[in-house]
């Protein structure tokens, strides 16, 4: 679970990137609170839950910030090998890649790493099925059966590179979304007890919640 490919179905979701606004909104409007209640006739912090609206978008803004800082590119612009190919990309793009991610601010790819990718899938013999692929102004051949075993190594090695900073980019999704469950509770239970203000168990509940 803690690992990028999971981390990247939040940081690439519509719902998540919804929410951003209320970073900015929230606040005009708890600053205007009173007269906006005076035109409209309602309290606005309790009948929309603003603050765990503002909660929400706020962790999942920092979430993003971690995941467009520290997630590998390989697993942001590609969620498979099919997906990969579909846009045109190559297996140079990987080696890229895998440089880009060692090239990175306090980088989990070591030398050593991209030593292993090379001998593990380098080959020197004169025949034309193959990749001539450069990395780090090293040139390599990967055959080309070999192309999609490439990929995926290197995918799931970079997958679960920069633990530290996938766990609190995942970290921030979830409480995000803890806050906005809470939110929409919250309201529901708003309604009905605005709505059936006779039934008694509505409002207890609104309270204990709210």
């Amino acid at each position: 679970m803690n690992k990028w490919n999971f981390v990247r179905y939040f940081g690439e979701s519509k719902l998540v990137r919804s929410n951003y606004l209320w970073i900015f909104i929230i606040p005009l409007l708890a600053k205007n609170f009173d007269i906006i209640s005076t035109h409209i006739g309602l309290d606005l912090e309790l009948t929309f839950s603003l603050s765990k609206f503002f909660f929400a978008s706020l962790f999942f803004c920092l979430g993003t910030v971690i995941y467009q800082l520290r997630c590998p590119s390989i697993i942001k612009q590609n969620e498979s090998y099919a997906s990969f190919l579909n846009e045109g990309k190559n297996t140079q793009h990987v080696s890229d890649y895998l440089v880009e991610s060692k090239k990175s601010f306090l980088s989990d790819v070591k030398e050593g790493d991209i030593s292993t990718f090379k001998s593990k899938f380098d080959n020197c013999e004169g025949n034309d099925n193959k990749f001539d692929l450069k990395i780090e102004e090293e040139w390599f051949f990967v055959d080309k059966d070999r192309a999609s075993c490439f990929f995926w190594d290197v995918y799931n090695f970079l997958n679960e590179s920069y633990r530290v900073s996938c766990f609190l980019s995942l970290s921030s999704y979830l409480i995000g979304v803890l806050f906005l469950m809470i939110s929409s509770i919250v309201n529901v239970a708003f309604a009905f007890q605005y709505f059936f203000p006779n039934i008694k168990v509505f409002k207890v509940v609104y309270s204990i919640i709210s």
